[in-house]
């Protein structure tokens, strides 16, 4: 967890998840193993011990608005680069995978239009492009 670089890291044995989260004004993160409710809570006769701790995480925005877009990209055992915009309002991402590069922005402005935009470049022949609602 790296609330500098707005990122995440979620790992299970070998694999790896890294989450990148990015809205205007940016986000503060939490983490904690306590359960927000008990699993036993409204069981009283329930005998059995209490469950493994498992962590879990929040990411709350820094300012309030009426209307937001939040991005989370998400590298499985793969690296992206992803880069915020000058203004925090979007979010540039690079990444490469079995040879193929995409390259694409998302647009952070509520209302934006498109949202996402940008090219997935194949090991061979032409680009295809990438746009979202």
């Amino acid at each position: 967890m790296d609330e500098g670089a707005q990122t995440v890291c979620s790992r299970r044995e070998e694999a790896r998840m890294h989450v990148h989260l990015a809205t205007p004004g940016g986000f503060r993160f939490a983490q904690t193993d306590e359960w927000s409710v008990a699993p036993w809570a409204g069981f009283p006769t329930l005998n059995r011990p209490e469950p493994p701790r498992q962590w879990h995480f929040t990411a709350t925005t820094r300012e309030r608005a009426a209307r937001r877009r939040i991005a989370a990209v998400m590298a499985v055992d793969a690296e992206a680069e992803v880069r915020a915009g000058p203004e925090a309002d979007s979010v540039r991402v690079s990444a490469r995978l079995d040879g193929a590069a995409v390259h694409f922005m998302i647009h952070l402005q509520p209302g934006a239009t498109p949202a996402i935009e940008g090219e997935l470049r194949p090991p061979t022949g032409p680009p295809d492009p990438i746009r979202g609602p």
